[in-house]
């Protein structure tokens, strides 16, 4: 198996290099290891970017740190959930259902599903009273 340097919060690591499944674009590849940190329980999660030109996502990896056979790949991290937004209570009174739509339509943008993001904000504008 080979092993890459890694950069962490705490000093530099070997990381094993493995072929991963990009999250975003579905292409088996071997990504760019960004940067590391340690979580609570010594075990590493490192950033990697996609090493597709057309994708270059950055996803997160955890990788376990056994005490006997080394540092092993885990999982793919879930990407993180999507952050919605806050309106006035005006807002938030006159209209729910705009807000849920508005934020359905922020969520698909913001998980690059833009072919039906663009349907949705389309929709917010005919519930928007």
């Amino acid at each position: 198996m080979e092993y890459t340097n890694v950069q962490f919060n705490d000093g530099t690591y070997r990381i094993p290099i493995v072929s991963l499944k990009c999250p975003f674009c579905g292409l088996m590849e071997i990504p760019h290891y960004l940067y590391g940190y340690n979580d609570t329980k010594g075990n590493f999660v490192v950033f990697q970017e996609c090493s597709n030109p057309n994708c270059k996502k950055v996803f997160s990896v955890l990788f376990i740190n056994h005490a006997s056979r080394g540092i092993s790949f885990e999982k793919i991290c879930p990407p993180p959930l999507p952050v919605k937004e806050t309106f006035s209570d005006i807002i938030s009174k006159v209209s729910p259902t705009f807000i849920d739509i508005y934020n359905q339509a922020l969520a698909a943008e913001q998980l690059g599903l833009d072919q039906i993001c663009g349907c949705w904000f389309q929709k917010v504008v005919g519930v928007s009273y």
